[in-house]
């Protein structure tokens, strides 16, 4: 049975908006706040992304936040041009971490809930299932 969110447009578009408000919100308070507090914020939205809607959308997210980061937050403003040394260093841990974090951190969570509730109920551990990262129901 899938049920609405489980259908793929609307975990993209929950992805979008996971992305799409911080950023909103960060915007408005750049002139107060750090890169680096920014960085660690936007990675947030795709670990949040990547527990709750799966692989395909935690890439995604981290996509946006990676180029949204480089548009909203790297000077130049509004341009995709990174112009000093350290703000190309910082993109790329952003991107980075943001795209290999986030999905693996979906898939050991899932392992680890997975062996709870097995443990939990007396069931036992499902080799093939805890090896292969998936979850049963659920369709990523």
């Amino acid at each position: 049975m899938i049920t609405w969110s489980g259908r793929w447009p609307v975990r993209y578009l929950i992805a979008t908006l996971a992305v799409a408000l911080p950023i909103a919100v960060l915007e408005k308070l750049r002139p107060e706040l750090t890169q680096t507090s920014i960085a660690l914020i936007l990675v947030l939205p795709v670990i949040l992304v990547a527990v709750t809607q799966g692989r395909g959308p935690a890439l995604y997210a981290s996509m946006l936040v990676g180029l949204s980061f480089n548009f909203f937050f790297i000077g130049p403003y509004y341009s995709f041009l990174i112009t000093r040394p350290e703000d190309v260093g910082g993109f790329r841990c952003l991107r980075h971490h943001g795209g290999a974090g986030g999905p693996n951190c979906s898939s050991r969570l899932e392992k680890r809930v997975l062996l709870t509730v097995e443990a939990r109920q007396g069931i036992g551990a499902r080799p093939r299932q805890v090896r292969a990262g998936r979850c049963p129901g659920r369709g990523s």
